[in-house]
């Protein structure tokens, strides 16, 4: 997500565990959520309301590769380090769909976001994380001082504004964003995690998934969306 920001692929992205030292794109946390352990149903942890991260020490681990989400997973096995072991990870899944299908079938545990709890498997079990419920945090990004209106109209609608651009922009501009970022055109994205898919889907609002709002030839005044799930 970074680097699609960087080349103009997508001008807005929403991003799980943002950097905090980069000069060039802005961030703004849009929600925080706790960490759950994500178990086998049978097994004798599963039974507990919650779970200590240092009890999953002798099990094998079932995460998203590092590739994905690079910041997610540092930040998931510096859990595991503060507990004072090291994860084994035995298998990678590059969707939390599959990552949950894996611990259903016994591969191994898993640390993940709370937002997990939406995908129910029978045989998997989600149990918070204690003490102290470590927390994970989503945030809106997008490039510092980008002047193409929209990212500013859709900042205005989440409640953010970027640094250095109005709150309103007067009808008729068009923002100029260069490289492959078309005029007048916001692509946003999210990378919370997991692979993206192109086959068209409804436009409803979902925690993954991507939509591309375009301006209507001929200069009318409506708008199109276009959105693919995730």
């Amino acid at each position: 997500m970074v680097a699609a920001l960087r080349d103009r692929t997508v001008d807005v992205g929403l991003l799980r565990e943002p950097p905090t030292d980069d000069a060039e794109l802005a961030f703004e946390t849009v929600l925080t959520e706790p960490f759950v352990a994500v178990l086998p149903s049978g097994q004798p942890l599963a039974a507990r309301p919650t779970v200590g991260v240092g009890q999953l020490a002798d099990s094998p681990f079932v995460l998203l590769p590092r590739a994905v989400g690079p910041r997610l997973y540092d930040r998931i096995t510096g859990l595991c380090t503060t507990a004072g072991f090291t994860p084994r990870v035995v298998q990678h899944a590059v969707e939390w769909q599959t990552v949950c299908a894996l611990v259903e079938a016994g591969l191994g545990v898993s640390l993940a976001p709370e937002s997990i709890r939406r995908i129910r498997l029978e045989g998997v079990a989600f149990r918070g994380i204690g003490p102290g419920s470590p927390r994970t945090s989503v945030a809106v990004a997008w490039r510092a001082n980008d002047p193409n209106p929209l990212v500013a109209r859709l900042l205005e609608t989440l409640g953010q504004r970027p640094s250095g651009a109005p709150w309103s922009t007067p009808r008729g501009s068009e923002g100029r964003s260069a490289g492959r970022a078309r005029p007048g055109s916001c692509a946003v994205v999210d990378a919370a995690g997991g692979r993206p898919l192109s086959r068209p889907g409804p436009a409803t609002a979902r925690t993954r998934g991507s939509a591309t709002v375009r301006r209507p030839r001929g200069g009318g005044t409506g708008w199109r969306r276009r959105w693919t799930r995730g």
